[in-house]
């Protein structure tokens, strides 16, 4: 198991360097592991490795998977 900085475990080591990015970024952003997405049009929900929101475009969210 892989720990990150913010103390959360990750599957990889690519992961935790991601996490540690988004932790060490001081623009108020807010980052999620493995947070549950649900694909209304799909019917379905989906785990994209990162969920990323941030000051740099304000309303924006984007999903990263590795």
């Amino acid at each position: 198991m892989n720990i990150a900085e913010n103390g959360e475990a990750m599957i990889s080591k690519n992961e935790v360097i991601i996490a540690n990015s988004c932790t060490n970024i001081k623009a108020n952003s807010f980052f999620a592991y493995e947070d549950k997405l649900k694909l209304e049009n799909a019917g379905r929900s989906v785990k994209p490795d990162f969920t990323i929101e941030g000051t740099l475009l304000p309303g924006k969210r984007f999903y990263w998977s590795t």
